[in-house]
């Protein structure tokens, strides 16, 4: 063989005439019966196939060829169009959507069209444009090509040909970003779910626009599924910090209330000059009442501090006026900084504009510190850390605060607070201060990877860390004794949800596969194990004389509830555009969804009604923190998921008792919500849940003339 020559391919191989078996024309027969037609000598059509002399019948070859389409999904989709818009422009009076119309301008021209008999159309090529075949955010979820079930339902299915192909690694989309690059939301991001519900309202929207007259609830409609990046994971346009010392009296002697004295010269920010601690804080009254203030609002959701040795610290420091900043440990002092931020967050309705001046001025000297923070692994700066990601959470800046918490996770993991056996030379209230901050930092990451669908910092495997001693930290203040176990617990089953539940699809064989009923059911199932196992404190049955307690107790269902609704998601979304697919007169393969996922798809609104009424147990008792913790969050998603059941049924079929009560618990819900305060990340999730209950029907659309406040 000469191997110089074997890399020079000038073209494909060709099968000598003498050797080739298979027919270059394939005979009727064979063709029907979708078989090799091979003939002894393979180029002489003439002459009888293998297949019909051995069956002694006639071999003849009238049938024409059938016509294949070469090319990318993109350019065919281009192509399509191209074609439709010419034959419309040159046909203006016929209806050009209508197959039968085709087919009958075609015959008056004397045009053979190919028959498409036992054919499948692909309709991926022919229903999206380009940018569309790229998989959406909530793919592993079946969102295809066009992020509705309903494309899942119409494109072929996983397991043809493609199934044999090799791997192809399957492009995620990015999330666009109002300014700057845009950012990976993952398949089990709320973000996501609601991505592929503004592209089902919009497929649903361009359907009824030719039968359907312009309204109010179609201008909602058309506004919910124009968006298509997210306000909530970064600010639109971060406002400008105002010079913060000018912002803030030093000498105020009442939160939220300056006295009337000139301020002083703002101080530098460089830890080198000769500012002490003091200079920097108000009046010790004022900032014990936000200490305070932290310590009632955040530190029962977010416990990082054991208090007596939290308090010990901080009165020694009011005792050591001429102490110097460059003197002080970073992490204590931005420490500080964030529970004033908090405190005055907490204490927001005394005097609005201070409070934000107040929350600005710290938390522009936290970040200036920054590098002080990260450059150094202690305990404090872990706590510092926290303290920070969580507003930034509450504040539009969830991809900020998803880096600090991987930071402050990682941190954590170098001081070795994820390891029992690493506790040695510290002593017994500060191993359980380790603990807690450690428990507390993981369940938060847990939640942030799922709502934001990305990967966690931490390796459950690598973790055996017992569970911190409440009685000894708090007597049991801030929780009942148990409690921290079984949230982790949760937020363990949580993380296995997001892994398996939501597995990111690797290739493009696993696109238009959805979660295994079996696993989905195996997951409910070790929910209920889990649900069942709880002790009597921690039953909703339960009732303390703690407010703290139960607030505590019902938000740990109202996760339970939360977690039961991921697990069940896909399934409701699949029915959902099943059904739209329907609606639009779209050809859909399974005429019928299996009875184990519309009981699935059905406990998902089950699920999701079950948060709505703990979380109006929540607001009517005045236990609800709509601004510094997640409470607003479970709203969100729970009323998104009970619209959502509703998006696809006509808006005369009735209502069954089930549907009413649903409804229902929705209008609860959002009107016990309207006179709440909420952090500017939640205000806008919920807004567009409400978005969604409108263009559903649940509530009614103002007029025209009431509308545009």
């Amino acid at each position: 063989m000469d191997l110089a020559g074997k890399g020079k391919k000038t073209g494909k191989a060709r099968i000598p005439d003498h050797l080739r078996r298979r027919a270059l024309v394939s005979c009727d027969r064979c063709k029907k019966r979708r078989i090799r037609c091979s003939r002894s000598s393979g180029t002489d059509a003439q002459e009888a196939c293998q297949s019909c002399m051995e069956a002694g019948v006639n071999c003849e070859s009238t049938l024409p060829r059938k016509t294949r389409i070469y090319g990318s999904v993109e350019t065919l989709s281009v192509r399509y169009r191209v074609l439709d818009a010419l034959i419309k422009g040159l046909y203006p009076q016929k209806d050009t959507n209508d197959l039968q119309t085709l087919y009958a301008i075609a015959e008056a021209h004397d045009i053979t069209l190919p028959t498409f008999d036992e054919q499948t159309v692909a309709e991926e090529v022919f229903s999206q444009p380009p940018k569309q075949v790229v998989t959406s955010p909530q793919h592993s979820q079946g969102s295809g090509g066009s992020p509705s079930m309903a494309s899942r339902e119409v494109e072929g299915s996983p397991g043809s040909s493609s199934s044999r192909k090799p791997s192809v690694v399957v492009e995620e989309k990015l999330v666009p970003m109002p300014q700057g690059p845009s950012h990976y939301i993952g398949p089990s991001s709320s973000f996501g779910f609601v991505l592929t519900v503004r592209n089902m309202v919009a497929e649903f929207n361009a359907a009824l626009k030719t039968v359907q007259p312009e309204d109010e609830r179609s201008k909602i409609s058309a506004d919910f599924a124009g968006s298509n990046w997210s306000k909530a994971l970064e600010p639109i346009v971060k406002e400008e910090s105002d010079s913060s010392e000018d912002n803030v009296d030093m000498r105020m002697t009442d939160p939220m209330r300056p006295a009337r004295a000139p301020r002083p010269r703002a101080p530098s920010l460089f830890p080198g000059s000769k500012i002490t601690v003091l200079s920097l804080l108000p009046h010790k009254e004022v900032t014990d009442t936000f200490i305070s203030a932290y310590f009632e609002h955040v530190h029962p959701n977010y416990p990082l501090f054991h208090q007596p040795t939290f308090h010990a610290r901080y009165e020694a420091m009011w005792l050591q006026q001429h102490v110097l900043m460059r003197d002080v440990e970073p992490g204590w002092i931005c420490t500080i900084f964030m529970l004033l931020v908090f405190g005055a967050q907490a204490l927001e309705d005394r005097d609005t504009r201070q409070s934000v001046q107040i929350q600005r001025h710290y938390l522009d000297l936290v970040q200036a510190r920054m590098h002080q923070l990260i450059s150094a692994t202690t305990l404090i700066n872990v706590q510092a850390l926290l303290l920070l990601q969580l507003y930034q959470h509450n504040c539009n800046q969830r991809n900020s605060a998803f880096m600090l918490l991987g930071c402050a996770s990682r941190m954590a993991m170098a001081l070795g607070m994820h390891r029992e056996g690493t506790i040695g030379g510290f002593d017994s209230m500060e191993r359980e201060v380790r603990k807690r901050v450690w428990w507390t930092a993981y369940s938060f990451e847990q939640l942030q990877c799922a709502i934001l669908g990305r990967p966690c910092a931490i390796d459950d495997m690598e973790v055996n860390v017992t569970f911190p001693d409440e009685m000894m930290l708090d007597s049991g203040t801030s929780v009942p004794q148990g409690y921290v176990e079984y949230s982790v617990r949760l937020s363990q089953l949580l993380s296995s949800v997001r892994r398996k539940i939501y597995a990111s699809p690797s290739s493009t064989t696993q696109q238009g596969e959805y979660p295994k009923i079996s696993v989905a059911i195996q997951f409910l199932l070790d929910l209920d194990s889990w649900h069942n196992s709880l002790p009597p404190p921690l039953r909703l049955e339960f009732h303390s004389s703690s407010p703290k307690h139960r607030r505590a107790v019902i938000l740990l269902h109202i996760l339970y509830h939360h977690i039961q609704s991921l697990v069940t998601r896909p399934f409701i979304l699949r029915k959902v555009g099943v059904q739209l697919a329907r609606k639009l007169g779209r050809h859909v393969r399974s005429q019928d969804l299996d009875t184990e996922e519309l009981n699935l798809s059905h406990s998902c609104g089950t699920y999701s009604r079950k948060s709505a009424v703990l979380l109006h147990q929540l607001l009517v008792n005045g236990m609800f923190d709509g601004v510094q913790w997640v409470d607003a969050y479970y709203i969100y998603h729970s009323v998104f998921i009970l619209a959502f059941d509703f998006l696809a049924r006509p808006w005369d079929e009735p209502d069954t008792p089930e549907d009413s009560a649903r409804k229902q618990a929705v209008r609860d819900l959002m009107n016990a919500l309207q006179p709440i305060k909420l952090c500017p990340t939640f205000t806008i999730l919920t807004q567009v849940a409400l978005q969604l209950a409108k263009i559903v029907g649940i509530f009614d659309v103002p007029s025209s003339s009431s509308q545009g406040q």
